[in-house]
């Protein structure tokens, strides 16, 4: 018998399997899909744009036409809440598209491959083919050290919001 965990998990899957396929190669675009069971069911679907911040009205028009194919497919049967909505600085960066908008921001990035894995925090500096280059800084001496970090070897990224006073 399936856990409920991995139920809400294999739904979430398939659901975003749906959307990508639906949504296609649209901008703003698909960047994950969220499943909160309660007594009314809650589907939060994440968008972003590869130049700009996803906009209220972006988000309230894809709202609309998810809900309206929502409703004509089996995905999603019985009650539900959907909420459409940019990810928030709390999400890791899931999608490629979304790095090269963040360039010049903090950001911590996890690592893992065959030598181990690793945490690096710094500047994001470029976005190349298959990797990123993000400078690690020293305020104490001024120096930077600039590394590429490769698309397959990212467990997750996330950006640092930085407050100046």
């Amino acid at each position: 018998m399936k856990q409920p965990s991995e139920h809400v998990a294999s739904t979430e899957e398939s659901i975003e399997a749906a959307f990508r396929e639906y949504l296609g190669d649209r901008d703003p675009f698909l960047v994950g899909v969220e499943l909160k069971r309660g007594k009314t069911d809650q589907l939060w679907v994440f968008l972003d744009s590869e130049h700009a911040d996803v906009t209220i009205e972006q988000c309230t028009q894809m709202s609309r036409e998810l809900s309206d194919w929502l409703d004509e497919s089996d995905l999603m049967p019985g009650e539900f809440r959907l909420n459409v909505s940019s990810p928030g600085l709390d999400r890791p960066l899931t999608d490629v598209r979304q790095y090269a908008k963040n360039k010049g921001r903090v950001c911590r990035v996890e690592t893992a491959n065959q030598e181990g894995q690793a945490t690096y925090q710094g500047t994001l500096v470029d976005v190349l083919e298959d990797a990123l280059v993000i400078s690690k800084g020293s305020k104490k001496d001024r120096a930077t050290e600039t590394i590429q970090v490769p698309f397959s070897d990212i467990k997750e990224i996330k950006i640092i919001p930085v407050f100046h006073s």
